[in-house]
């Protein structure tokens, strides 16, 4: 499949530039485009309303990684200051990571000050991953402390300002290690996640570290596209719950494509979802058979993207477009602080 097939023309008045809390809004209150795939069906709703497309004993999974700030910048005498943004664990020290600097031969093997009880050093230049290089924390265990002294988040540059982390976090989220916001959960506020436990729908969560994972796909060919690794980890109940819930013919819906890739990455040769924690590159796209959800919720993505893909995967090529050509007619937002699809297969 060509990535020219997942391209459109995105007006820049459509970018999600601020939070709408600003506006005094809640987060619950985003327009959701609702797609059913067996139905060649688009329904035009809100988020709040997600409730009256489950049933009692359908499962929500949402992802509950805390966003941590992941930009740095670092001193070395030898050769002055760089900024980095990390991008994707490797182990308990080293990272990938993206260098706002040219990189130059002398920052390999150098070790970067941060601050006190922080600093960094350059490896060099990623092996798998072009355009990535390899960066290794002296004292990782202080990273998620030091990291709210020192960094800073990740921001898109379409938005209007540097806005603070607490913008970037979802509110049920408890397990510090993401480098970017899980953007579908910020629309499940604490109030709309007891509507829907009321309401006899389940919730239970994962935890699966997001790396800078929004990279335009590069490759003419969509299968040819790579995806770098993530930590992910499913409890023994939720793994049981998820299991359970497969058993009872009730529907299964990820909140966001790290839920989904988790899942889907768990799962053994039987259909059963397996507890324990590992990494996945797991790369979805049309064609991909999911054995696991019955359902995604996901904001809108740009053009030529690894999450645009996903959900073609889940809605079939031709009925994504043309919803995303009747959400850019209608004027959704599109990005994390913009507003939600939901999908069924």
């Amino acid at each position: 499949m060509k990535v020219s097939e997942l391209d459109f023309e995105l007006p820049p008045k459509l970018l999600a530039r601020r939070p709408r809390e600003i506006d005094g809004q809640n987060r619950s209150d985003s327009r959701m485009l609702v797609i059913q795939k067996s139905q060649n069906k688009i329904i035009h709703d809100n988020i709040r309303n997600i409730g009256s497309y489950l049933s009692e004993g359908d499962l929500i999974v949402l992802n509950n990684s805390k966003t941590i700030n992941a930009v740095f910048q670092g001193k070395n005498k030898n050769v002055g200051f760089v900024s980095v943004a990390l991008c994707s664990q490797l182990d308990k020290r080293r990272w990938l990571a993206t260098l706002h600097n040219t990189f130059k031969d002398n920052m390999a093997n150098q070790i970067f000050e941060v601050g006190e009880g922080l600093e960094f050093k350059i490896i060099g230049p990623s092996n798998d991953i072009y355009g990535l290089f390899e960066l290794e924390l002296i004292h990782e265990e202080e990273l998620i402390f030091l990291s709210e002294k020192y960094g800073r988040p990740i921001i898109s540059n379409y938005t209007e300002k540097m806005w603070s982390l607490e913008y970037y976090q979802n509110e049920y989220a408890t397990i510090p290690g993401s480098v970017e916001l899980p953007a579908a959960g910020r629309h499940f506020t604490k109030t709309l996640l007891e509507e829907l436990k009321n309401s006899g729908i389940e919730i239970e969560y994962i935890t699966l570290h997001t790396g800078l994972s929004s990279m335009t796909i590069e490759t003419e060919e969509l299968e040819e596209h790579q995806m770098y690794s993530e930590s992910y980890s499913i409890s023994e109940n939720t793994a049981r719950k998820i299991n359970e819930t497969k058993e009872k013919g009730n529907k299964i819906i990820a909140i966001g494509t790290t839920v989904t890739r988790t899942l889907e990455s768990s799962v053994n040769e039987n259909g059963v979802i397996q507890s324990g924690s590992s990494w996945t590159n797991l790369y979805i796209y049309p064609g991909f058979e999911f054995k696991v959800i019955d359902g995604i919720v996901t904001n809108f993505h740009g053009p030529r993207t690894s999450r645009i893909a996903l959900a073609a995967a889940m809605a079939g090529q031709s009925l994504i477009m043309d919803a995303y050509r009747e959400a850019i007619q209608k004027e959704y937002l599109f990005y994390e602080f913009g507003d939600a699809t939901l999908i069924f297969k």
